[in-house]
């Protein structure tokens, strides 16, 4: 497995994430401090 197939992996993931939490209203310092 490639580290950059990996890590564009995560981003993608991490955008979808970002994205639902500011959908239901919380803040990304939220976010941070759950991952």
């Amino acid at each position: 497995m490639e580290m950059r197939n990996l890590q564009d992996l995560i981003e993608e993931k991490k955008a979808k994430l970002i994205k639902l939490v500011e959908k239901y209203g919380f803040r990304h310092k939220q976010v941070l401090n759950l991952s």
